[in-house]
């Protein structure tokens, strides 16, 4: 009895290890398959070095910009002329003046030409009126479609107020005439973002002024006993300023019109005053630029018209999206 219950518990502790053995192998190959998927996963995070870059996919094609047409390309680079005409306003004074000319007691007051300070209580001494039909041309070189460099010249001949041109004005002044020259060089800039038929500018300017008038007035009595007349030539000269602005209506890529106004300050440089008598009188001849007596004095012109103006030039390239605002130093897109 005691024999067969120790065979039995050895045969139990035989079996024991051999049912836990299918349970033991088990539970390693899940701990194993469980430590390969944490190195696998660990692996999956740092990206070797060793293995090939996906390259990106391709962009997908730029779309097609819509064609610029003959506004955008034509009329904004070259040689470009201007012509304007309009009304011109130099104020109702003279630019030069001379209270000194002759002595005190002459006899030949200086008038209300050479000093309107002297003109009588009550009348008016303003003998220069407007120019109705004043006139400027420019040329120069439109570079970018922003900026154009050039040459200008203008010309006006004043109306006369006050009856200076019959004789009577206060001082009995006659066939008083006036013309103004200017010529210099301009730069004007183009806003042609706004639209491309309506483009505002605005120019500055830098030029001579000359600014003459002559005119006779009576200068009492000649030693032969006849009246005496004198013959005056008033000149001044100075360093015109002007600034300008005004709107192309494009009305055809090359061909604009429009509106303009300005105004030219005239900053004084000299002045001249010369006074031809005969041999009969009484009060000699004038001839000086010295000043005193001669002192020429700041003023300034207002302008303002119409114009018209012609572009001829190279077209700027056609590039995708181009318009006036871009560079025209681009060079053309390659043909295939």
């Amino acid at each position: 009895m005691n024999l067969a219950a120790s065979r039995g518990k050895r045969r139990a502790r035989w079996y024991a290890p051999a049912a836990m053995r299918p349970l033991a192998f088990a539970l390693s190959v899940a701990v194993g398959s469980a430590g390969l998927l944490a190195a696998s996963g660990a692996r999956a995070q740092i990206p070797s070095i060793l293995q090939p870059t996906t390259p990106p996919p391709p962009a997908a094609p730029r779309s097609a910009q819509p064609a610029t047409t003959a506004w955008d390309r034509n009329g904004l680079l070259g040689f470009e002329f201007m012509a304007r005409g309009g009304v011109m306003s130099a104020g109702g004074d003279s630019p030069v003046q001379a209270p000194s000319l002759y002595p005190s007691g002459s006899g030949n007051p200086t008038g209300t030409l050479l000093n309107p300070s002297s003109c009588p209580s009550g009348q008016a001494c303003t003998p220069y009126g407007v120019d109705p039909f004043g006139l400027d041309f420019s040329a120069g070189w439109r570079f970018l479609p922003q900026l154009s460099l050039g040459a200008f010249f203008s010309y006006a001949s004043y109306n006369v107020q006050n009856g200076a041109d019959t004789g009577d004005a206060p001082d009995f002044t006659s066939q008083l005439t006036r013309s103004h020259y200017v010529g210099g060089v301009y730069a004007r800039y183009y806003v042609t973002t706004l639209s491309p038929r309506l483009q505002p500018w605005v120019e500055l300017g830098l030029g001579y002024s000359y600014d003459a008038a002559s005119y006779q007035r009576p200068m009492g009595q000649a030693s032969n006993g006849q009246p005496e007349t004198g013959f005056y030539n008033v000149s001044a000269r100075g360093l015109a300023v002007p600034v300008t602005v005004g709107l192309d209506w494009r009305l055809a890529p090359f061909f604009a019109v429009g509106p303009t106004f300005g105004y030219e300050p005239i900053i004084p440089l000299g002045g001249c005053v010369e006074v031809d008598v005969d041999q009969y009188s009484f009060v000699p001849g004038q001839n000086t630029c010295s000043s005193p007596p001669v002192s020429a004095n700041y003023y300034g012109v207002f302008f303002g018209g119409i114009f018209a103006k012609v572009t001829f030039g190279r077209s700027i390239p056609a590039h995708d999206g181009q318009t006036a605002s871009g560079s025209p130093f681009a060079e053309p897109s390659p043909m295939y």
